[in-house]
């Protein structure tokens, strides 16, 4: 078939994911009522709706990002294995987008915030989420272990990207990425912009 279309559906489905996801997270945190509000603003919003059609990475990144997230903050059940395919769905956020490696640290903090341990103000180092933190953690980098081997055989860096590049393109390139691409150099640093 058509590799345009096969990625249009991709994005419909991303869009699907993250109404689904997005009611699981609103209905834990404001009630079912508000909820049911929440996602009929998103799914009637222009943005979603183009975002939902276009051949892109958008709308996949922003189901990872709302499903972990509802699996981080909105759990039938806080356990070591929500906690993994959170940092599974994370991970492959990070690997759709770079901003993605942001919902490491969130995780992390979401997770000592909410641990019932840590709820209970015990205060003791004995009672944070250790468990749950390693499952996270672990299941992140899983899923992003092998865009780290890329990096580092080809750029000697884990963490390597073109952000910055991309960021020049937008601001100084007016958004011309296949005209403008050899005009930015390589190596923009984000200081630099």
């Amino acid at each position: 078939g058509d590799a345009f279309d096969a990625a249009k559906v991709v994005s419909a489905i991303g869009g699907a994911i993250m109404l689904g996801a997005t009611w699981a997270l609103a209905r834990r945190l404001i009630g079912a009522a508000p909820a049911l509000l929440a996602i009929a603003v998103l799914a009637l919003s222009p943005f979603v709706v183009q975002y939902g059609l276009y051949v892109g990475t958008d709308m996949a990144f922003a189901a990872l990002w709302t499903a972990a997230l509802a699996l981080l903050l909105a759990p039938q059940a806080l356990t070591w294995r929500a906690a993994a395919l959170a940092g599974l769905l994370a991970g492959a956020a990070f690997l759709i987008r770079h901003p993605g490696i942001v919902l490491l640290p969130w995780g992390l903090i979401a997770l000592a915030m909410i641990s019932p341990a840590v709820s209970q103000r015990s205060g003791h180092m004995s009672h944070l989420p250790w468990r749950l933190w390693t499952a996270f953690a672990a299941a992140w980098l899983v899923a992003i272990l092998p865009q780290l081997v890329v990096n580092l055989r080809d750029a000697g860096a884990p963490l390597w990207s073109q952000q910055a590049k991309n960021i020049w393109l937008a601001v100084y390139g007016n958004t011309d990425y296949s005209g403008r691409w050899a005009d930015a150099s390589n190596d923009v640093a984000l200081r630099d912009l």
